[in-house]
């Protein structure tokens, strides 16, 4: 059911899951983030044009959420932990190789978006290296540094996506324009596509 990934029609609104005050877990202290994870006053276009991106980070939380009870109940279901991470691990693979090559491309040859554009590639490579960091406890069976390095992937994964959808999507929207960005989503989904292809 979840290796089912379907498309998202662009009149769809993005709704990101609410979080009250989400943790950086990239700064060392908690002074204000340097990219405020508040909610701006976006318009209705906008959130619609970049719905289709905002339905896949839903299906990154619901994986990990998937994961999670795989985790809980993986003593009376041999393999479904696994499964579960490989799913994951996919899913991430996939969406993350096509927004790098279509939306942060665009966005870094802008300069109003660059800076933000970075920090959200950054984020990428710290969730790269939480999940693989995942993954080897999982395939070395430790249980206790399990539960911990689902909590640090989901910390950064929470506010790597409400940067996205509160930050760097509005931003994108007012700076390239309607057209542009329908055309830069349409890309996305042209290429995530190709790549789900050459995985299967």
């Amino acid at each position: 059911m979840l290796e089912e990934w379907r498309d998202v029609g662009a009149s769809e609104v993005c709704v990101p899951t609410p979080v009250e005050n989400p943790r950086d877990p990239l700064r060392e202290t908690e002074p204000e983030l340097a990219v405020p994870l508040a909610r701006t006053d976006s318009s209705a276009e906008a959130r619609a044009v970049f719905a289709p991106l905002c339905a896949e980070h839903d299906l990154k939380r619901c994986l990990l959420r998937a994961f999670s009870l795989a985790e809980a109940s993986t003593q009376h279901q041999p393999g479904v932990r696994q499964r579960a991470l490989g799913q994951l691990q996919r899913f991430v693979r996939i969406h993350d190789r096509a927004e790098h090559t279509t939306v942060y491309a665009a966005l870094l040859a802008q300069p109003r978006t660059r800076r933000l554009a970075q920090v959200a590639i950054e984020e990428h490579h710290a969730l790269d290296a939480a999940l693989s960091d995942l993954a080897e406890a999982v395939a070395a069976g430790a249980e206790q540094e399990i539960g911990e390095r689902i909590g640090r992937y989901r910390d950064l994964l929470t506010v790597h996506l409400l940067r996205e959808e509160n930050e760097l999507f509005p931003l994108a929207y007012q700076v390239l324009g309607s057209e542009r960005c329908l055309r830069m989503v349409r890309r996305f989904r042209d290429v995530r596509q190709a790549a789900q292809r050459l995985e299967e």
